[in-house]
Protein backbone atom coordinates (compact mmCIF):
# COMPACT_ATOMS: atom_id res chain seq x y z
CA UNK A 1 0.00 0.00 0.00
CA UNK A 2 2.80 2.04 0.82
CA UNK A 3 4.43 1.77 -2.78
CA UNK A 4 1.15 2.40 -4.57
CA UNK A 5 0.42 5.46 -2.36
CA UNK A 6 4.17 6.92 -3.60
CA UNK A 7 3.33 6.11 -6.91
CA UNK A 8 -0.07 7.74 -6.69
CA UNK A 9 1.54 10.82 -5.46
CA UNK A 10 4.54 10.88 -8.14
CA UNK A 11 1.81 10.40 -10.88
CA UNK A 12 -0.28 13.93 -9.25
CA UNK A 13 2.99 15.56 -8.69
CA UNK A 14 5.22 15.25 -11.59
CA UNK A 15 4.10 15.54 -15.69
CA UNK A 16 4.99 12.95 -17.65
CA UNK A 17 7.09 14.75 -20.17
CA UNK A 18 9.41 15.20 -17.01
CA UNK A 19 9.32 11.75 -16.29
CA UNK A 20 9.92 10.47 -19.81
CA UNK A 21 12.53 12.60 -21.37
CA UNK A 22 15.89 11.95 -21.52
CA UNK A 23 18.78 13.60 -20.61
CA UNK A 24 19.93 16.73 -22.97
CA UNK A 25 23.50 16.93 -23.48
CA UNK A 26 23.85 20.78 -22.50
CA UNK A 27 27.22 21.04 -22.83
CA UNK A 28 28.67 23.48 -25.49
CA UNK A 29 29.99 21.76 -28.74
CA UNK A 30 33.88 21.74 -28.79
CA UNK A 31 35.65 23.23 -31.71
CA UNK A 32 35.94 21.32 -34.56
CA UNK A 33 32.92 19.22 -33.79
CA UNK A 34 29.78 19.39 -35.73
CA UNK A 35 27.05 19.69 -33.45
CA UNK A 36 24.36 16.60 -32.87
CA UNK A 37 20.95 17.41 -33.49
CA UNK A 38 19.18 17.61 -30.34
CA UNK A 39 16.94 14.35 -30.73
CA UNK A 40 13.48 14.97 -30.80
CA UNK A 41 10.92 14.81 -27.14
CA UNK A 42 9.50 11.25 -27.15
CA UNK A 43 6.14 10.72 -27.34
CA UNK A 44 4.15 10.59 -24.14
CA UNK A 45 3.76 7.09 -22.70
CA UNK A 46 -0.08 5.90 -23.37
CA UNK A 47 -0.93 3.69 -21.05
CA UNK A 48 -1.07 0.22 -21.90
CA UNK A 49 -4.03 -2.52 -21.21
CA UNK A 50 -4.08 -3.35 -18.19
CA UNK A 51 -5.77 -2.98 -14.40
CA UNK A 52 -6.92 0.88 -14.18
CA UNK A 53 -8.05 2.79 -11.18
CA UNK A 54 -10.58 5.65 -11.70
CA UNK A 55 -10.36 8.50 -9.54
CA UNK A 56 -11.34 11.83 -8.60
CA UNK A 57 -10.49 14.93 -5.82
CA UNK A 58 -12.17 18.18 -5.72
CA UNK A 59 -13.26 17.76 -9.23
CA UNK A 60 -10.72 16.42 -11.51
CA UNK A 61 -10.71 12.92 -12.30
CA UNK A 62 -7.70 10.64 -13.25
CA UNK A 63 -6.96 7.35 -14.73
CA UNK A 64 -3.87 5.56 -13.33
CA UNK A 65 -2.75 2.34 -14.17
CA UNK A 66 -2.40 -0.60 -11.01
CA UNK A 67 -0.59 -4.17 -10.40
CA UNK A 68 -2.47 -6.76 -11.48
CA UNK A 69 -2.17 -8.82 -8.63
CA UNK A 70 -4.70 -7.76 -6.36
CA UNK A 71 -6.20 -5.04 -8.38
CA UNK A 72 -9.80 -5.28 -7.11
CA UNK A 73 -8.32 -4.26 -4.11
CA UNK A 74 -6.16 -1.80 -4.71
CA UNK A 75 -8.93 -0.35 -7.02
CA UNK A 76 -10.94 -0.20 -3.73
CA UNK A 77 -8.07 1.20 -1.43
CA UNK A 78 -7.76 4.05 -3.69
CA UNK A 79 -10.98 5.23 -4.05
CA UNK A 80 -11.72 5.47 -0.39
CA UNK A 81 -8.16 6.93 0.04
CA UNK A 82 -9.11 9.63 -2.35
CA UNK A 83 -12.90 9.51 -1.03
CA UNK A 84 -11.35 10.03 2.70
CA UNK A 85 -8.91 12.15 1.37
CA UNK A 86 -11.41 14.64 -0.81
CA UNK A 87 -13.38 14.78 3.12
CA UNK A 88 -10.71 15.55 4.85
CA UNK A 89 -9.96 18.57 2.74
CA UNK A 90 -13.55 20.10 3.10
CA UNK A 91 -13.88 19.66 6.60
CA UNK A 92 -10.36 21.61 6.78
CA UNK A 93 -11.51 24.42 4.80
CA UNK A 94 -15.10 24.71 7.02
CA UNK A 95 -12.96 24.46 10.10
CA UNK A 96 -10.16 27.59 8.58
CA UNK A 97 -13.58 29.24 7.56
CA UNK A 98 -15.42 29.12 11.14
CA UNK A 99 -12.12 29.94 12.68
CA UNK A 100 -11.68 32.99 10.54
CA UNK A 101 -14.83 34.24 11.70
CA UNK A 102 -14.28 33.81 15.19
CA UNK A 103 -10.92 35.90 14.94
CA UNK A 104 -12.99 38.88 12.97
CA UNK A 105 -16.09 38.49 15.92
CA UNK A 106 -13.00 38.90 18.48
CA UNK A 107 -11.38 41.74 16.86
CA UNK A 108 -15.07 43.41 16.60
CA UNK A 109 -15.44 43.01 20.39
CA UNK A 110 -12.09 44.04 21.33
CA UNK A 111 -11.91 47.26 19.01
CA UNK A 112 -13.74 49.55 21.52
CA UNK A 113 -11.29 48.20 24.44
CA UNK A 114 -7.84 48.91 22.54
CA UNK A 115 -9.26 52.20 21.64
CA UNK A 116 -9.74 53.23 25.32
CA UNK A 117 -6.04 51.21 26.26
CA UNK A 118 -4.26 52.80 23.54
CA UNK A 119 -5.08 56.64 24.27
CA UNK A 120 -2.90 59.33 25.36
CA UNK A 121 -1.78 59.91 28.81
CA UNK A 122 -4.44 62.81 29.10
CA UNK A 123 -7.07 60.57 28.02
CA UNK A 124 -6.25 58.29 30.94
CA UNK A 125 -5.76 61.18 32.82
CA UNK A 126 -9.48 62.46 32.63
CA UNK A 127 -10.91 58.86 32.58
CA UNK A 128 -9.57 59.02 36.15
CA UNK A 129 -10.86 61.69 37.01
CA UNK A 130 -14.45 61.35 35.95
CA UNK A 131 -14.45 57.52 37.74
CA UNK A 132 -13.51 59.24 40.71
CA UNK A 133 -15.69 61.68 40.25
CA UNK A 134 -18.37 59.22 39.99
CA UNK A 135 -17.28 57.02 42.79
CA UNK A 136 -17.21 60.34 45.51
CA UNK A 137 -21.44 61.29 43.87
CA UNK A 138 -22.28 57.53 44.65
CA UNK A 139 -20.64 57.29 48.21
CA UNK A 140 -21.84 60.87 49.01
CA UNK A 141 -25.60 59.44 47.72
CA UNK A 142 -25.13 56.29 49.90
CA UNK A 143 -24.44 58.12 52.87
CA UNK A 144 -27.11 60.48 52.41
CA UNK A 145 -29.66 57.36 51.99
CA UNK A 146 -28.05 55.96 55.42
CA UNK A 147 -29.00 58.91 57.35
CA UNK A 148 -32.76 58.81 55.68
CA UNK A 149 -32.85 54.99 56.95
CA UNK A 150 -31.33 56.12 60.12
CA UNK A 151 -33.94 58.66 60.85
CA UNK A 152 -36.87 56.17 59.24
CA UNK A 153 -35.51 53.88 62.20
CA UNK A 154 -35.17 56.04 64.65
CA UNK A 155 -38.58 57.37 63.95
CA UNK A 156 -40.27 53.85 64.10
CA UNK A 157 -38.62 53.10 67.79
CA UNK A 158 -39.93 56.15 68.85
CA UNK A 159 -43.67 55.13 67.53
CA UNK A 160 -42.78 51.75 68.70
CA UNK A 161 -42.52 52.62 72.81
CA UNK A 162 -45.07 55.14 72.30
CA UNK A 163 -47.38 52.16 71.39
CA UNK A 164 -44.84 49.89 73.96
CA UNK A 165 -45.68 52.63 76.93
CA UNK A 166 -49.76 52.75 75.80
CA UNK A 167 -49.68 49.14 75.90
CA UNK A 168 -47.95 48.73 79.53
CA UNK A 169 -50.44 51.38 81.27
CA UNK A 170 -53.54 49.12 79.67
CA UNK A 171 -52.16 45.75 81.23
CA UNK A 172 -51.58 47.90 84.66
CA UNK A 173 -55.43 49.22 84.47
CA UNK A 174 -56.18 45.41 83.73
CA UNK A 175 -54.46 44.06 86.59
CA UNK A 176 -55.97 46.50 88.74
CA UNK A 177 -59.08 46.26 87.97
CA UNK A 178 -58.73 41.90 87.66
CA UNK A 179 -57.16 42.77 91.35
CA UNK A 180 -60.37 44.72 92.84
CA UNK A 181 -63.02 42.13 91.60
CA UNK A 182 -61.56 39.58 93.03
CA UNK A 183 -61.77 41.27 96.53
CA UNK A 184 -65.11 42.27 95.59
CA UNK A 185 -65.49 38.39 95.33
CA UNK A 186 -63.57 37.47 98.24
CA UNK A 187 -65.49 40.12 100.67
CA UNK A 188 -68.84 38.01 99.05
CA UNK A 189 -68.01 34.60 99.70
CA UNK A 190 -67.25 35.88 103.11
CA UNK A 191 -70.77 37.20 103.65
CA UNK A 192 -72.35 34.40 102.30
CA UNK A 193 -70.33 31.59 104.23
CA UNK A 194 -71.31 34.29 107.56
CA UNK A 195 -75.46 34.12 106.85
CA UNK A 196 -74.85 30.28 106.56
CA UNK A 197 -73.54 29.61 109.64
CA UNK A 198 -75.76 32.55 111.70
CA UNK A 199 -78.81 31.39 110.11
CA UNK A 200 -81.55 30.81 112.72
CA UNK A 201 -83.98 27.76 111.24
CA UNK A 202 -87.28 28.40 110.72
CA UNK A 203 -89.02 26.36 113.36
CA UNK A 204 -87.33 27.80 116.32
CA UNK A 205 -87.48 31.40 115.76
CA UNK A 206 -91.12 31.50 113.74
CA UNK A 207 -90.86 35.51 114.57
CA UNK A 208 -87.80 36.28 112.12
CA UNK A 209 -89.20 34.75 109.37
CA UNK A 210 -89.90 37.56 107.20
CA UNK A 211 -86.66 39.47 108.40
CA UNK A 212 -84.46 36.83 106.99
CA UNK A 213 -86.64 36.11 103.57
CA UNK A 214 -85.47 39.93 102.67
CA UNK A 215 -81.82 39.02 103.68
CA UNK A 216 -82.00 36.32 101.28
CA UNK A 217 -83.55 38.11 98.62
CA UNK A 218 -81.08 40.97 99.37
CA UNK A 219 -77.93 38.87 99.01
CA UNK A 220 -79.35 36.84 95.94
CA UNK A 221 -79.56 40.52 94.23
CA UNK A 222 -75.99 41.34 95.17
CA UNK A 223 -74.73 37.66 93.79
CA UNK A 224 -76.49 38.83 90.71
CA UNK A 225 -75.32 42.41 90.39
CA UNK A 226 -71.28 41.07 90.90
CA UNK A 227 -71.90 38.43 88.63
CA UNK A 228 -72.93 40.75 85.89
CA UNK A 229 -70.14 42.58 87.05
CA UNK A 230 -67.34 39.67 86.93
CA UNK A 231 -68.87 38.74 83.26
CA UNK A 232 -68.53 42.64 82.10
CA UNK A 233 -65.04 42.25 83.21
CA UNK A 234 -64.07 38.99 81.39
CA UNK A 235 -65.59 40.65 78.60
CA UNK A 236 -64.16 43.80 78.94
CA UNK A 237 -60.49 42.12 79.48
CA UNK A 238 -61.00 39.60 76.61
CA UNK A 239 -61.36 42.59 73.95
CA UNK A 240 -58.42 44.53 75.34
CA UNK A 241 -56.53 41.27 74.53
CA UNK A 242 -57.56 41.00 71.05
CA UNK A 243 -58.09 44.60 70.27
CA UNK A 244 -55.70 46.40 67.51
CA UNK A 245 -52.08 47.14 68.76
CA UNK A 246 -52.56 44.64 71.63
CA UNK A 247 -50.13 42.48 69.66
CA UNK A 248 -46.55 44.00 68.69
CA UNK A 249 -42.70 43.04 68.21
CA UNK A 250 -39.62 44.45 67.09
CA UNK A 251 -36.83 42.07 66.51
CA UNK A 252 -33.50 43.44 65.80
CA UNK A 253 -29.61 41.85 64.96
CA UNK A 254 -26.50 43.14 66.51
CA UNK A 255 -24.29 40.57 64.46
CA UNK A 256 -23.19 40.23 60.53
CA UNK A 257 -25.07 37.85 58.30
CA UNK A 258 -23.02 36.01 56.11
CA UNK A 259 -24.70 34.26 52.98
CA UNK A 260 -26.53 31.09 53.52
CA UNK A 261 -30.34 30.36 52.58
CA UNK A 262 -32.33 30.23 55.56
CA UNK A 263 -34.88 32.06 58.68
CA UNK A 264 -33.18 34.90 59.46
CA UNK A 265 -32.71 34.80 63.23
CA UNK A 266 -32.18 37.98 65.43
CA UNK A 267 -30.55 38.82 69.03
CA UNK A 268 -32.69 41.16 70.98
CA UNK A 269 -36.43 42.16 71.08
CA UNK A 270 -36.89 45.43 71.86
CA UNK A 271 -40.65 44.89 72.39
CA UNK A 272 -43.18 41.65 72.30
CA UNK A 273 -46.32 41.94 72.99
CA UNK A 274 -48.62 38.83 72.50
CA UNK A 275 -45.58 36.79 72.90
CA UNK A 276 -45.46 35.77 69.54
CA UNK A 277 -42.26 36.47 68.56
CA UNK A 278 -39.20 33.75 68.50
CA UNK A 279 -35.79 35.12 68.19
CA UNK A 280 -33.76 32.32 68.23
CA UNK A 281 -36.21 30.72 64.87
CA UNK A 282 -36.89 34.07 63.38
CA UNK A 283 -40.68 32.77 63.26
CA UNK A 284 -43.86 35.03 64.18
CA UNK A 285 -46.71 32.91 65.13
CA UNK A 286 -50.27 34.49 65.01
CA UNK A 287 -51.44 34.58 68.75
CA UNK A 288 -54.92 36.05 67.75
CA UNK A 289 -56.62 36.02 63.80
CA UNK A 290 -56.80 39.24 62.47
CA UNK A 291 -55.21 41.63 59.56
CA UNK A 292 -51.67 41.95 60.19
CA UNK A 293 -48.67 44.76 59.26
CA UNK A 294 -45.31 43.87 58.87
CA UNK A 295 -42.27 45.47 57.69
CA UNK A 296 -38.54 44.25 57.36
CA UNK A 297 -35.37 46.60 57.12
CA UNK A 298 -31.70 45.53 56.44
CA UNK A 299 -28.34 47.06 55.73
CA UNK A 300 -25.68 45.56 53.85
CA UNK A 301 -21.99 46.47 52.55
CA UNK A 302 -22.47 49.23 49.97
CA UNK A 303 -21.45 47.15 46.79
CA UNK A 304 -23.03 43.61 48.06
CA UNK A 305 -26.51 42.45 46.89
CA UNK A 306 -29.74 41.73 49.71
CA UNK A 307 -32.34 39.31 48.35
CA UNK A 308 -34.89 38.39 51.16
CA UNK A 309 -38.71 37.48 51.46
CA UNK A 310 -41.29 37.63 53.73
CA UNK A 311 -43.33 34.22 53.97
CA UNK A 312 -46.63 33.01 55.82
CA UNK A 313 -46.33 29.02 56.87
CA UNK A 314 -42.76 28.55 55.56
CA UNK A 315 -43.41 28.54 52.04
CA UNK A 316 -46.40 31.09 51.12
CA UNK A 317 -44.13 34.14 49.67
CA UNK A 318 -46.17 37.14 50.53
CA UNK A 319 -43.57 40.17 50.41
CA UNK A 320 -40.22 40.13 48.35
CA UNK A 321 -37.22 42.56 47.81
CA UNK A 322 -34.38 43.26 46.91
CA UNK A 323 -31.51 45.68 46.71
CA UNK A 324 -27.85 46.95 46.49
CA UNK A 325 -26.13 47.69 50.01
CA UNK A 326 -29.67 47.87 51.52
CA UNK A 327 -33.18 46.83 51.30
CA UNK A 328 -36.74 46.87 52.59
CA UNK A 329 -40.49 46.34 52.42
CA UNK A 330 -43.68 46.07 54.52
CA UNK A 331 -47.31 44.56 53.97
CA UNK A 332 -50.70 43.68 55.37
CA UNK A 333 -51.66 40.05 55.05
CA UNK A 334 -54.85 38.42 57.18
CA UNK A 335 -53.61 35.81 59.21
CA UNK A 336 -55.26 32.73 61.37
CA UNK A 337 -54.55 31.99 64.85
CA UNK A 338 -51.25 29.76 65.34
CA UNK A 339 -50.21 30.87 61.33
CA UNK A 340 -46.65 31.73 61.51
CA UNK A 341 -44.70 34.63 59.62
CA UNK A 342 -40.66 34.97 59.00
CA UNK A 343 -38.49 36.36 56.43
CA UNK A 344 -36.36 34.15 54.89
CA UNK A 345 -32.84 35.06 53.24
CA UNK A 346 -31.16 34.23 49.79
CA UNK A 347 -27.63 33.09 50.15
CA UNK A 348 -26.18 35.70 48.40
CA UNK A 349 -27.32 38.19 51.18
CA UNK A 350 -24.58 39.93 53.32
CA UNK A 351 -26.18 41.77 56.00
CA UNK A 352 -23.90 44.18 58.36
CA UNK A 353 -24.99 45.30 62.01
CA UNK A 354 -23.39 45.52 65.19
CA UNK A 355 -24.13 46.04 69.05
CA UNK A 356 -24.11 49.84 68.34
CA UNK A 357 -25.82 50.22 64.63
CA UNK A 358 -28.30 48.15 64.48
CA UNK A 359 -29.98 48.63 60.95
CA UNK A 360 -31.83 45.26 60.75
CA UNK A 361 -35.41 45.61 61.93
CA UNK A 362 -38.39 43.01 61.63
CA UNK A 363 -41.87 44.61 62.61
CA UNK A 364 -45.20 43.37 63.51
CA UNK A 365 -48.64 44.41 64.61
CA UNK A 366 -52.28 43.77 64.80
CA UNK A 367 -53.73 46.16 62.71
CA UNK A 368 -57.50 44.90 63.05
CA UNK A 369 -59.02 41.38 65.15
CA UNK A 370 -61.55 39.20 63.82
CA UNK A 371 -64.07 40.17 66.04
CA UNK A 372 -64.36 43.81 64.89
CA UNK A 373 -64.77 43.48 61.35
CA UNK A 374 -67.24 44.85 59.76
Amino acid sequence: KLILLDSLLQEIIMPHFYRYREKENLEPPTRGQTPVAPSPAPARREVTDGPVAHISLLGCEADLPIPAAGAETNKMNLKFLFIQLENTIKELKDENKQLRQEVEGLKDRQHPQVLQVTGGPADTTQLEKALTAKIETIEARLEEKCEEDKESIKSVKEESKAVADSCQTLATEISVHFSSTKAELAELVSKLSSTSINAVPIETVPSTDVPQDQAQDKLVEQVEQLKVKVESSISSMNSLVSAPLSVIFDAVRSEDWVGQDGWLPYTKLNINLGNGMDIDTGRFTAPVSGVYFFVINVYGAPRDGVVLSIRANDFQEIASCSGVGKASQSVVVDLDKEDTVAVFVNEKSKLVDTGNNKFTHFLGMLLRPDTIRF
